[in-house]
């Protein structure tokens, strides 16, 4: 184990102070040897991965303006080290070498702006907030209570620690406290846990107010934003709990990415959602967006509640743009979007492209989208071109109803995920060959349809598995017949047979194929 400096932060005497100097002197050296093996080299876009991989990982950040600091690394990497070998935790270092290209990025990615970010710290994959002065006392302090998971003695650890350890969200006040109530705390943290929050058990031995903070005796919760929320309903109720710590622990305003998207299956299912260029400046859209969400959550904090979150193209997002309907061109961007999640359907609305975008037209969108005042929106891709005696065709969101809904037309729909179903194409494959056996003449009275799910949406329809067959009959266009399982081109055949015979679809194929045995005779 690497020599840890036990005066850190303490300087009462000269004595203390030159003795300080000379165990400083041997620490950093020491540190520096201790963990120059360990520390590896990655890049911005290898961060996720990476704490995929290794739970428990300190990540220094070297940019263009901030050069690697030797002293600051080892201070950090010695004082990590001793505290997660105390708690039997592994810890693994790396080095990320930020480029000017990356720096966008990397402020996205986790809101880093303005301030000094020297080193992002992830314990269990989830990520602890270092929010002071680089000192050795606040850098000893954060990774002592860090790594911890019992409950924390305010009173011990000092109101201004506390305030500043980001990752305690819940403090128990009391002017006594017993082991249940630490027990009960542990417990309120780990339901929280469970619901992707992370959140740390805190116990407040007395009653005192602090920098003008009055508190009565209670559970509270403390925001990100340091607003303190105190607790009304019983204490034996952890559903409950649950639901309030969810309101309150969640930052105003947080980065939608695949490390992220956690948020969308929480028990809020509203989000605000604001696609912008990763080349554009945030420092407005972050004033104007956190602004919005803190009018949110202070008016409408139960039943209106939203999650706001910024998305940025990049490559990694591609998905997420594609899934709300978003044009990731930086000359469509920004654009704001409000989602709901009704019944598993995921419902989006934009804000109108002609509008600028501001904190108040922001507000005024949120307001229209809670009282339901706002059109939905769907994807769609254009609308084709159909040749006469089409019977295998392109159906888009924009022309279902016109085309296969309103069309005095029997319509066989696959719908589909093409570009990443196997199965699809398959039966894609399936339903060509299909057509081929159809003539011309009978697309006046059948249509067979091919529309991608994952570029068109049809309202009041929703898609839960792909492939998904129907057959829209005349006059029961409500009550489409499905085809289900073990998909094959027999099957298709026999499908057709039993619910449109009486169109003898397949007669003149029949008859070519008679024809032709006859011949071979």
């Amino acid at each position: 184990m690497c020599i840890r400096d036990r005066y850190m932060g303490y300087k009462n005497t000269v004595l203390e102070m030159k003795i300080l100097e000379f165990l400083l002197s041997t620490i950093l050296v020491s540190a520096v040897a201790c963990h120059s093996l360990k520390l590896g080299t990655i890049t911005v876009d290898q961060i996720s991965s990476t704490v995929a991989e290794s739970p428990n990982s300190i990540f220094y950040l070297e940019t263009p303006e901030q050069a690697f600091d030797e002293e600051i690394w080892a201070i950090v990497s010695n004082s990590s080290s001793y505290h997660a070998s105390r708690k039997n935790i592994t810890l693994n270092y790396f080095k990320v070498v930020v480029t000017p290209e990356d720096e966008p990025y990397l402020k996205y990615k986790y809101l880093l702006v303005g301030g000094s970010n020297h080193f992002i710290v992830y314990f269990k994959r989830n990520r602890l907030s270092f929010n002071d002065i680089l000192t050795n006392e606040n850098i000893d302090n954060f990774f002592s209570f860090g790594f911890s998971d019992r409950p924390l003695d305010v009173e011990e650890a000092g109101w201004h620690t506390f305030i500043k350890l980001k990752q305690y969200r819940l403090l128990l006040v009391r002017s006594s406290i017993s082991s249940h109530d630490t027990s009960l705390l542990e417990k309120f943290a780990k339901t929280a846990q469970s619901q992707s929050i992370f959140v740390k058990a805190t116990i407040r031995q007395k009653v005192f107010s602090p920098d003008e903070i009055q508190l009565e005796e209670g559970l509270y919760v403390i925001s990100p934003e340091n607003e303190f929320h105190r607790y009304q309903g019983s204490l034996a109720d952890i559903e409950e709990i649950a639901h309030f710590i969810e309101y309150h622990a969640r930052p105003l305003i947080t980065t939608l990415s695949h490390d992220t998207a956690h948020l969308l299956a929480g028990p809020i299912t509203r989000f605000a959602l604001l696609f912008i260029d990763r080349d554009a400046d945030m420092t407005t859209y972050l004033s104007d967006f956190k602004a919005a969400a803190k009018r949110n959550k202070d008016e409408d904090l139960y039943s209106d509640r939203l999650i706001f979150m910024f998305v940025a193209n990049y490559p990694e997002n591609e998905e997420i743009f594609e899934i709300f309907g978003v044009n990731s061109t930086p000359s469509s961007l920004p654009t704001p979007v409000l989602a709901t999640i009704n019944r598993g359907e995921l419902l989006k609305f934009k804000m109108e492209e002609t509008t600028k975008i501001d904190r108040e037209s922001i507000n005024a969108f949120v307001s229209d989208f809670l009282e339901g005042k706002l059109q939905r929106y769907l994807k769609s891709e254009e609308v084709p071109h159909y040749e006469e005696g089409q019977i295998l065709r392109k159906i888009v969101g924009r022309n279902f109803g016109d085309e296969v809904l309103r069309q005095p037309v029997n319509y066989l729909v696959l719908f589909c995920d093409f570009l990443h179903s196997k199965v699809c194409n398959v039966t894609k494959n399936m339903f060509e060959e299909v057509a081929k056996s159809i003539p011309p003449s009978k697309a006046s009275v059948f249509r067979i349809g091919l529309i991608e799910v994952r570029k068109n949406e049809i309202e009041n329809l929703l898609i839960e598995a792909v492939p998904e067959i129907k057959l829209y009959r005349i006059g029961r266009k409500a009550t489409p017949a499905p085809l289900k399982n073990d998909i094959s081109l027999d099957r298709i055949y026999q499908f057709l047979d039993v619910y449109l015979k009486e169109l003898k679809l397949f007669e003149a194929e029949e008859n070519k194929k008679e024809e032709q045995i006859l011949s071979l005779g």
